[in-house]
């Protein structure tokens, strides 16, 4: 398991990128001492670290925000008050986020979150270690900080641990483990150091004790890479690097001496515990906890009494896991030397104290769901009443574009009409000029107004007369060509052909067409007959505007439907479009 040493350098180091990040308003020299003095009190002077953060919010050094996470800090890791700090950090999330947040405050939020899994880890409580961690590990993914991200893979997979997913846990932490092997930043490496040693404590609880030694070398000749070659990584300003190599040192020894332990060899013990001893590491808390593990496999029962008292007395809270740990390891030694009622007693208190902490975190499970629960109301009503406001706001702006689109549509139409009808106009003066230069030069009777009286030329089977090949055109005869058209109307007979016209004037095809030619612009039949109809169709849409157009297409010998499509070919314009604008 990861011990509050590590603990201790991950929150340095968040908060050490938190504090990098940070603009406040006095300049960057300021703020970053003011920090500084914090981090750097917290531990050894926690009263004065807390004063120093309420001074550094009220001079505006830092946010309010940023001034209450450090004080959280300092109560964890300096005075131990690990429900004040968490109560602290609830109300720090609990705090209205700003709409646009800046990297600082994503920060900060992200090390909220892990400083609230490792007070759940202090608490024994699985469920907010899972929790938070999971969101830290989010947060430090977007703000692009992989060693945060593994240093939360190291939590979860100490949860699933606990929950007896041995192999998932020993899965993600290998896998995890892998990919920080070449880090080349600080961060890095000490994500490294603290995986490995949580990898350590879990091949300790599974009985792996030959797989320890690899990973205590290899973390050693990190250590070790680090001391020969700081210029490589980049290290917070706020962190002593020395204290920190002798810190990794330490443990490094301290976990060669468990291993060695575990497997019986008392002479490699000794080793390493005198490599360890010359460490301040070796003078800490911490290093009396990890101690326990080694001397009780060798029997060491004096300094296993020795680092029991050196801890109860450096423990405040009695009430917490990690006395709650020294009281386990106190019966479980007791037991080995024979003592049973001692061991029943330190047993019975670590129950004791192991059913108050589940009976507070009971509570404080509530009490968060009952603020998580007020928090989310007030969440749901405020992006309820945004929803409402922004579905109005684009309600309306919708609106305003419909009316101004149907406004414009509306323009654009009548425009387009205008213009259309113009046109039109235009067309049927062009149409009627045009027409009025094909009347024949002789007076016409007018066409019958009934539409069904049948062709006034009988057809019949006679052969036309004989013509001479060569003979010429002759203008009379283009002159009766045009009263047979248009006196004795052929031209409403839908079926006229060539040979009917060569029959009723008594020529020929050849004479026919050389008249065409000659006097008609070199048209066909088909041609002359068309521009003939659609000549009296123009002058019966005029003069009889009520008519229907079906009974003027059929009075002009066209169908209705091809009526419209000749029309439309010579003019540009429908009859319809013809009779509105005359």
């Amino acid at each position: 398991m990861i011990n509050n040493k590590t603990l201790l350098l991950l929150l340095v180091i968040a908060t050490t990128l938190v504090g990098c990040s940070s603009s406040p308003p006095s300049g960057a020299g300021g703020a970053s001492y003011t920090e500084q003095l914090v981090m750097s009190l917290f531990r050894q002077n926690p009263e004065r670290a807390l004063a120093v953060a309420d001074s550094a919010v009220a001079t505006g050094n830092i946010t309010p925000r940023r001034g209450q996470y450090l004080k959280a800090l300092t109560l964890y890791n300096g005075l131990g008050q690990y429900h004040k700090s968490r109560q602290m950090c609830l109300d720090l999330l609990a705090e209205k986020a700003p709409a646009q947040p800046s990297l600082a405050d994503s920060l900060t939020t992200a090390g909220t979150h892990i400083l609230l899994a490792s007070i759940g880890r202090s608490l024994g409580n699985d469920i907010e270690v899972l929790r938070h961690a999971t969101e830290a590990s989010r947060l430090a993914h977007q703000l692009r900080r992989p060693a945060e991200v593994s240093k939360m893979a190291g939590y979860i997979a100490e949860v699933k641990q606990h929950q007896g997913l041995t192999d998932e846990a020993f899965n993600l932490l290998q896998q995890t483990i892998s990919q920080l092997r070449d880090a080349d930043s600080f961060e890095g490496v000490n994500a490294y150091f603290s995986l490995s040693k949580q990898l350590l404590h879990l091949q300790i609880d599974e009985g792996q004790y030959n797989e320890m030694l690899p990973v205590c070398q290899t973390m050693l000749n990190r250590i070790e890479q680090l001391h020969d070659h700081p210029e490589r990584f980049v290290v917070p300003e706020n962190l002593d690097l020395a204290d920190y190599i002798d810190f990794a040192r330490g443990q490094s020894c301290a976990f060669f001496c468990a291993a060695n332990a575990l497997l019986g060899r008392k002479a490699e013990v000794r080793r390493w515990e005198s490599e360890m001893q010359r460490t301040q590491w070796s003078k800490t808390l911490d290093c009396d906890r990890m101690m326990m593990t080694t001397y009780l496999a060798i029997g060491d029962w004096d300094r296993l009494d020795s680092a029991f008292q050196r801890s109860e007395d450096r423990t405040t809270d009695t009430l917490s896991h990690n006395y709650l740990i020294i009281l386990r390891n106190k019966s479980i030694a007791a037991k080995r030397r024979g003592r049973t009622a001692q061991a029943l007693a330190y047993l019975e208190r670590a129950y004791t104290i192991s059913d108050s902490l589940n009976s507070r975190q009971m509570q404080q499970q509530m009490a968060e769901l009952s603020t998580a629960y007020h928090l989310q109301e007030e969440t749901e009503a405020r992006q309820k009443e945004t929803m409402a406001r922004q579905q109005a706001e684009t309600t309306m702006c919708l609106a305003l574009i419909a009316v101004a689109c149907a406004i414009a549509f509306a323009l654009y139409f009548f425009y387009k009409r205008r213009q259309t009808t113009l046109k039109n106009k235009a067309l049927v003066r062009l149409i009627d000029e045009q027409n009025s230069n094909l009347a024949p030069p002789y007076p016409r009777t007018p066409a019958p107004s009934n539409s069904n009286l049948a062709p006034p030329h009988p057809r019949t089977s006679a052969p036309p007369r004989s013509v001479c090949k060569n003979h010429v055109a002759d203008p009379s005869a283009f002159d009766r060509l045009n009263s047979l058209i248009y006196d004795q109307q052929l031209y409403r007979d839908p079926l006229l052909d060539r040979e009917a016209v060569c029959q009723q004037l008594g020529i020929d095809r050849h004479t026919l067409n050389q008249l065409l030619n000659d006097f008609a612009d070199g048209q066909s039949l088909p041609a002359f007959i068309n521009k003939v109809r659609l000549n009296m169709a123009c002058k019966m849409l005029r003069d009889e505007p009520h008519r229907p157009i079906a009974d003027i297409a059929e009075a002009v010998g066209f169908n209705q439907r091809n009526f419209r499509t000749q029309f439309k070919n010579a003019y540009g314009i429908s009859p319809t479009e013809y009779r509105q604008n005359m």
